[in-house]
């Protein structure tokens, strides 16, 4: 994807391998998707020694559409309260593999507040464990809801619900806006002598009244010429309008225009 989106998908082991390349496709088109570096090594694990012989053809697969899929391997994690073990305690194989990505879930909803982490995962246990975190633009969907997802383009409630918190979260901690930056002051100009200042007042008070007494007559110069021309104009004006309604006159009605023009012989 070339632009950011708003949602980032992270899957798990289980999540990743129910899906088929035509999904995977499609996922990449509804969201940032990524994998957390203990998924991308289970998953390339799973291509030779998968214990179920139905997993090795779809590990494979998913790595034959890696290189060129847009999708990343991420190594973040952060560790959380809720996520903590007691001493001495082992775990099992999935359990620290539950862990890993549950805090590389966490350590992703750290680095990208503006978007919405959302862990894929078949394994409910682990979305159950995902609340504890109560982490804003954090939110867990189960697999089949994914899919419902991209076959009818209707974002699941989780989803809504977790944009909705993003929002509200966004209004009531508004990003503090970078200060304007303050332009230099200008610098202060030398302080001419009293003397010295009153005689320049006193000839930019003289040359400032020649120039607006020269002004003024320019102006009304000019103005007088702008009448003149007016006048002119507005003469030859009336001059080619009566003309022109006496040659009309003289086509239409003839022996009008006759009357009219004896009249104006015998006057003159």
């Amino acid at each position: 994807m070339t632009e950011i989106s708003v949602y980032r998908l992270l899957f798990d082991t289980s999540a990743l391998l129910l899906g088929s390349l035509r999904e995977w496709q499609r996922y990449g088109q509804m969201g940032q998707c990524c994998l957390p570096q203990v998924v991308f090594e289970e998953v390339k694990f799973l291509c030779d020694r998968a214990p179920d012989p139905a997993l090795e053809p779809r590990a494979r697969e998913f790595f034959r559409f890696y290189p060129t899929s847009g999708w990343q391997m991420s190594q973040v994690k952060q560790a959380h309260p809720a996520l903590a073990q007691a001493d001495g305690r082992s775990l099992s194989k999935r359990a620290r593999q539950a862990i890993a990505v549950l805090e590389c879930a966490n350590g992703l909803a750290q680095n990208h507040p503006e978007q919405l982490v959302v862990l894929i995962s078949s394994s409910q246990p682990l979305l159950q464990q995902l609340v504890r975190l109560k982490k804003v633009n954090l939110c867990g969907l189960s697999e089949t809801s994914l899919k419902n997802w991209g076959r009818t383009q209707q974002v699941p409630l989780p989803l809504v619900q977790g944009l909705a918190r993003l929002q509200t979260d966004a209004n009531d901690h508004p990003a503090v806006s970078q200060q304007p930056v303050m332009k230099a002051p200008p610098r202060s100009q030398p302080v001419a002598p009293r003397s010295q200042s009153l005689r320049s007042s006193r000839a930019s008070s003289e040359t400032s009244s020649e120039t607006s007494s020269g002004a003024s007559s320019r102006a009304r110069a000019s103005r007088a010429r702008t009448s003149g021309a007016q006048v002119v104009s507005l003469g030859l004006a009336l001059i080619a309008i009566a003309a022109a309604g006496l040659f009309l006159l003289k086509v239409t009605q003839p022996q009008r225009f006759e009357q009219i023009w004896q009249q104006l012989n015998l006057e003159s």
